[in-house]
């Protein structure tokens, strides 16, 4: 059986042994503290489980290879058929038996979410490991001939010779909603194994090998447009089916969106007249919030519909105005992963539905957080991919018919719908600054004047091929591709921080291979046809029956909508906050002080209409709070 375990472990590829020290301390205890330890001279390995109910054992072979496993195996009784093993056996030991079976090099065909290492002793080899989409991290930090892991960098720092250098170009582009060089952290000399690759340490050095990439020029067509609903269905179903293996009690964190209605009526249905137990954030009732233009602020009537449909579903509504802890004491986010959490105030908001699933027992919980880029995918580069394939009268007859579904005139989806994604780049930033339009980069953080030049960070993202501008990346494909697997990984540690700290195993529906490959195959006109953005995830729940309420709803549900209302309970805090920030050298260097005391003492009352001030105050400010607090305390204060 599968489990969350906290792997950690230590190898020298040297002459010299692991520091005795060390080995004492972290590793030879453990086996004394419900944890699976292998200690030796030069190298070292523990796996203890993040629950008291499961073990996360590590596995030794007659050959001394080790094995680590954390996460879980998909359909593992049909895998332990095919391996000849008992069902019974823990995942870590199907994994090892599989490898021993087929070799490292065919990892990508072991399915699950999963984080592994395999130690082979007799090559002196190292091998770090993330299943394909998986939702799991690792990190890791060599010095000289000695090698450490961990599943955290907070567990990572547990080891004493691991430094704690922040790397100010790095934290500038996390907070900056970048990406750059994925395996780099926001410590200099820690790195990180992403989902679908493999790390290969050994007495040569390391080196990142892929397990799998999706392919942007794989294509797919079918007999008839109602097929690619059925095969969408039976990919959806497959990983719902999956999400709910290795769990003792599961629920869903669910809207009232398209790709909610999706995964609930999927699990809904194969449910055979079982309880689906799913959570639903709403804002609390009576309070006056507004949304934004083109968003609706209350999922409440949808969800409603929903169980109404399928009667077998329970949804809870979640709300409050009472801060969670995990807002007034950030330092408990740090802890849990040694990472900053990218709005974490949002992760706040989060625990109005996290504290009751830990309350009612639950031990995972499935999302679709991911669908907006796969499943339901609104299709708006996809009238540029048909002119590349030289049907620019399809892309112009779908253009007009979605602007008029969606309000906006021809002339304006021509613009951004097709020009744009045309226009070469040096053209098209010189025509923002032409409008008098600020920086893309100036409203993602509240940095000093010429502190991003400082650092480097447009070269830096120019040098790894990166837009600062989604609209710049101008192929649905690989669109997809960076929202799908590289923006994903970048949001993974906030998950991890909700799951260590509540308990809970976060999984992922749309964050599958088999969904995500068959999206990247079809036709771009899937995602558009009949003139309605979204219009794959649309047909397909209303061939269902799914009500109306949910299908034709062409506004988005906003989240957090009572931002406001939260964060003027934290105005004092935040002053004390900024006061304590112009005491370190590093955030006095980086942050604009002065400009985020102005946005305090101009912080709008929260009956005002504030569209304009959810980006710049309900997430940018806040954004910069929660990295000042990060670097103090990654400098030990918590003050």
């Amino acid at each position: 059986m599968g489990c969350l375990a906290d792997l950690t472990g230590s190898v020298s590829f040297g002459a010299e042994p692991l520091d005795a020290d060390l080995v004492e301390r972290l590793y030879r205890p453990a086996r004394r503290k419900n944890a699976d330890a292998a200690s030796g001279d030069r190298a070292c390995f523990l796996s203890s489980s993040r629950s008291r109910m499961d073990r996360a054992p590590l596995v030794i072979d007659p050959s001394g290879r080790v094995t680590l496993f954390t996460g879980y195996l998909f359909d593992r009784e049909d895998l332990a058929r095919d391996l000849d093993a008992d069902s019974v056996w823990p995942d870590a030991r199907l994994a090892a038996t599989w490898i021993a079976r087929h070799g490292l090099e065919r990892l990508a065909d072991l399915a699950g979410d999963y984080a592994l290492s395999h130690w082979v002793p007799d090559t002196r080899q190292l091998f770090l490991a993330i299943s394909p989409m998986g939702g799991r991290l690792l990190y890791w930090h060599r010095a000289g001939a000695v090698c450490h892991f961990a599943t955290t960098v907070a567990g990572l720092h547990r080891i004493p010779n691991v430094p704690r250098i922040l790397d100010p170009l790095q934290l500038t582009a996390r907070f900056s909603a970048t990406i750059g060089d994925q395996t780099r952290t926001v410590y200099k000399d820690i790195r990180q194994v992403l989902p679908g690759e493999m790390l290969v340490v050994d007495t040569a050095g390391v080196r990142y090998v892929p397990l799998w990439q999706p392919n942007p020029e794989r294509r797919m067509r079918l007999a008839r447009d109602e097929d690619y609903l059925d095969a969408a269905q039976e990919l959806i179903d497959r990983s719902v089916a999956r999400r709910l293996q290795a769990s003792r009690s599961p629920a869903f964190l669910a809207s009232g969106g398209l790709d909610s209605a999706a995964m609930l009526g999927s699990a809904a249905r194969q449910a055979d007249g079982g309880t689906v137990q799913a959570y639903t954030i709403v804002p609390p009732p009576d309070l006056p919030v507004t949304a934004d233009r083109g968003w609706y602020s209350d999922e409440t009537p949808k969800v409603a519909a929903l169980s109404e449909h399928y009667p077998n579903l329970n949804i809870t509504l979640c709300h409050g105005l009472g801060l969670s802890p995990l807002e007034t004491e950030p330092a408990q986010l740090f802890m849990a992963t040694g990472l900053p959490c990218l709005n974490a105030h949002h992760i706040g908001w989060l625990d109005n539905a996290f504290k009751p699933m830990q309350q009612a027992g639950h031990d995972a919980i499935l999302t679709g957080q991911t669908g907006n880029f796969t499943f339901s995918n609104d299709g708006q580069l996809c009238f540029a991919d048909l002119i590349r394939e030289w049907r620019p009268f399809t892309a112009l007859r779908l253009l007009r018919q979605v602007g008029r579904y969606q309000g906006h005139s021809f002339f304006t989806m021509v613009q951004h719908r097709i020009l744009a994604p045309f226009m070469p780049d040096a053209f098209y930033y010189h025509q923002r600054r032409w409008r008098g339009l600020s920086h893309p980069l100036s409203k993602r953080g509240l940095f000093k004047a010429g502190w991003r030049e400082r650092v480097g960070l447009e070269d830096y993202l120019a040098d790894n091929g990166e837009q600062v501008l989604s609209q710049r990346d101008s192929r649905s494909r690989e669109q997809t591709i960076t929202y799908a697997i590289r923006r994903r990984a970048m949001a993974l540690p906030n998950m991890h921080a909700l799951e260590i700290a509540r308990g809970i195993h976060y999984r992922d529906v749309f964050a599958d291979r088999d969904l995500l490959e068959f999206i990247l195959a079809i036709p771009r006109e899937q995602f558009i046809l009949d003139g309605r953005h979204r219009s794959l995830a649309r047909r397909m729940l209303a061939a269902q029956g799914v009500p109306e309420l949910i299908t034709q709803e062409r506004r988005v549900g906003q989240q957090r909508v009572e931002w406001n209302h939260r964060h003027s309970r934290q105005l004092e805090v935040f002053r004390a906050d900024i006061d304590s920030f112009s005491r370190d050298p590093l955030i006095a260097e980086m942050l604009d002080l002065q400009k985020m005391r102005r946005m305090l003492a101009e912080w709008p009352a929260t009956s005002q209409p504030h569209e304009a001030m959810r980006l710049s105050h309900g997430f940018t400010f806040t954004n910069t709070i929660q990295m000042g607090r990060f670097i103090r305390w990654v400098g030990g204060s918590n003050q």
